[in-house]
C-alpha cells in the first residue's frame, strides 16, 4: 500500500503509544491511541484502522469483551487485532484468541519483537487490501460482461434475426449448447464465449454489400440461400474488430462448415472446424428439426445419419449418449 499503515491502540497507559512511536519507522505507520475502550470501538468504526493493538487488561474482564465487540462489526471482522498480554500468561492468550484476537504481544514491549510482529501484520493487511481490490475488480468485470451480453441480446432483437426461427430458438440453443459444451469438457471462459457465439450465430448469414451504406436506402438482411465468402459476413467484418467478441466468433464464422469439408465459407474439414462450432451445429440441427416434428426419436436418428458428413462423429455419440438431457417430448 502506498499510504502508511494505520494502527489504533486501545490501552489505558500511554506507555504503549510512546514505545511504538519511538521504534516504528517514520512514515510507514500512523499511530493513534485512546485509553477508553468505548472510544476505541467508536474510533475503530469511524477510521477503519489497518490493525488494532488492544491491552488485554484495559476493559472489563481482561479486555476480552472489547475484542468480541470489535469482531461483532462486519467492517472490523477481518481487521488484525494484536492483544497486549502479560508475558508468558498462556491462559490469557488462549482466552484472547477465542475472543477473536489475531495474535498476542508480550508486555513490556520489546523493540525487535514489536517490529517483527507488526511487519507480519502489515503484510497481512496488504494481502487483505489486495484481495478486496481483486474482488472489487472481479465484480466490475462481471458487471461489464453482463452489460456486453445484454447488448448482444438487444442487437439480436433489434435486427429481427430470429424471425425465421421457431419461437424461443435462440434461448433453447444457448441453453443446450452450454449443456453439450460442459459434457465435452469446456469450462469457464470457453463456455461464456460459446454462449456469446450462439447468440450471434445468425450474424454469420448476413452479407454486407458496398451499397449498404448510410443513405443508400439498402438494408442489411439475412441471406441464407447461398454460401457467403468470409470477408463479406457481418460477423467477420464487424465483430472481429471488437476484442471482447473476437473469441466468440468461432460459431458465427464457421456454422456452415461441415465435418467432411463440403461446407462453406472456407471448406474446413474435421477438427479444422472449431470445437464450439461443431457443438453448435448439432444443437441447432436438433432444435430446428425437433421444432418441426415434436418427436425426439426420428430427429435423433436423422442427426445420427449425418454423422461423419455434416457432424463430428464423437460429438454425435456424446449427444446421443446424453440425449435424456436434451429431450423435450416423445
Amino acid at each position: 500500500m502506498s499510504h502508511p499503515i494505520h494502527i489504533l491502540i486501545i490501552d489505558e497507559s500511554p506507555y504503549t503509544f510512546d514505545t511504538l512511536t519511538a521504534c516504528l519507522p517514520a512514515g510507514e505507520y500512523e499511530v493513534v491511541s485512546t485509553s477508553n475502550p468505548r472510544d476505541g470501538l467508536a474510533m475503530a468504526l469511524s477510521t477503519q484502522p489497518d490493525m488494532i493493538l488492544l491491552d488485554i487488561l484495559s476493559s472489563g474482564p481482561f479486555g476480552f469483551a472489547t475484542c468480541r465487540h470489535l469482531r461483532e462489526h462486519e467492517s472490523l471482522a477481518n481487521t488484525p487485532i494484536l492483544l497486549l498480554c502479560p508475558e508468558e500468561n498462556r491462559s490469557l492468550r488462549r482466552q484472547g484468541l477465542i475472543a477473536g484476537a489475531t495474535d498476542c504481544l508480550n508486555k513490556p514491549l520489546e523493540k525487535t519483537e514489536v517490529l517483527m510482529r507488526l511487519t507480519w501484520l502489515a503484510r497481512l493487511c496488504r494481502l487483505h487490501a489486495m484481495e478486496k481490490e481483486q474482488a472489487a475488480m472481479a465484480t466490475l468485470v462481471n458487471e461489464m460482461e453482463d452489460i456486453y451480453d445484454q447488448t448482444i441480446e438487444i442487437w439480436v432483437e433489434a435486427l429481427g434475426l430470429r424471425k425465421p426461427d421457431p419461437p424461443g430458438h435462440i434461448r433453447r440453443v444457448c441453453a443446450d449448447l452450454l449443456r453439450l459444451a460442459r459434457l465435452a469438457g469446456l469450462r469457464g471462459n470457453e463456455l461464456k464465449q460459446a454462449r456469446r457465439g450462439a447468440l450471434l450465430h445468425d450474424f454469420g448469414t448476413i452479407k454486407i454489400t458496398e451499397s449498404a451504406l448510410p443513405g443508400s436506402g439498402e438494408q442489411i438482411l439475412p441471406q441464407t440461400d447461398a454460401p457467403l465468402g468470409q470477408p463479406s459476413s457481418l460477423a467477420h467484418s464487424l465483430f472481429l474488430q471488437l476484442d471482447f467478441l473476437r473469441p466468440a466468433m468461432d460459431i458465427p464464422t464457421c456454422l456452415h462448415e461441415k465435418w467432411d469439408g463440403s461446407g462453406y465459407p472456407r471448406g474446413l474439414k474435421g477438427e479444422q472446424i472449431p470445437l464450439a462450432a461443431r457443438l453448435f451445429a448439432v444443437i441447432e440441427a436438433w432444435d430446428l428439426e425437433f421444432s418441426n416434428t415434436q418427436k425426439s426419436t426420428p430427429v435423433l436418428e436423422s442427426i445420427q445419419a449425418r454423422s461423419g458428413r455434416d457432424f463430428d462423429p464423437r460429438i454425435i455419440k456424446l449427444f446421443s449418449d446424453n440425449i435424456v438431457v436434451f429431450q423435450r417430448g416423445s
